[in-house]
Parts: C-alpha cells; sequence; structure tokens
C-alpha cells in the first residue's frame, strides 16, 4: 500500500458544514413549502396556499443571504478577517439594497 496521502481530499471543518447546511436547509426548505403550498391549493384551501407559496419564495430568496451568514462566521472561526469583511460588506449591500427597495414601493 502507498503511505503517500491522497491529493486534494480533506476533512470539512463544522464551518464548513454550517455553509452546506444553509444551502441544503434553504433549497430543499423552499422546494417542500412550495409542493405543500400545491398540494393545499390542490385540496381548495387558497388561504393557505398564498401562505405557504409565500414562505416558500421568501426562503428561497433569503438562502444566499443565509449562506453569506454562514460563510462570514466560516472566516471568522478560521480568524480570515478579510474575507470576513467581504461578507460583511456584502451584506450591507444586500441591506441597503433591501431597505431601499422597500422604501420605493
Amino acid at each position: 500500500m502507498s503511505t503517500q496521502p491522497q491529493l486534494g481530499i480533506r476533512e470539512k471543518s463544522d464551518t464548513e458544514r454550517w455553509v452546506a447546511w444553509s444551502l441544503t436547509f434553504g433549497s430543499y426548505g423552499s422546494f417542500t413549502l412550495l409542493v405543500l403550498a400545491g398540494v393545499v391549493g390542490a385540496a381548495g384551501f387558497p388561504q393557505w396556499t398564498l401562505r405557504l407559496s409565500t414562505y416558500g419564495v421568501v426562503l428561497m430568496l433569503a438562502t444566499p443571504t443565509l449562506r453569506l451568514v454562514a460563510t462570514f462566521l466560516h472566516f471568522a472561526a478560521d480568524k480570515r478577517w478579510k474575507l470576513a469583511m467581504v461578507c460583511v460588506v456584502l451584506l450591507g449591500i444586500i441591506t441597503l439594497a433591501t431597505i431601499t427597495g422597500i422604501h420605493l414601493h
């Protein structure tokens, strides 16, 4: 057997699992809510259909922001402050765009 380590393969850290979890939760969660909205709509509950589909779309739109927060926590835990500050700047831009967009309507 070879004692040479396999290149490119390493154990994932806990913070990297946070980032992966945020994407998994957002993707599967929004998909589940939207499918559930379709099922509830077919059953004849329009009020619940609108509510569930709204939650599904909001979760789908919030997933990149949730991933950005998880990435910030990952970089902060690894003490990679320049990359953590990039995440903070991007979160600030998203927040500013959201607030500006809300006040335009």
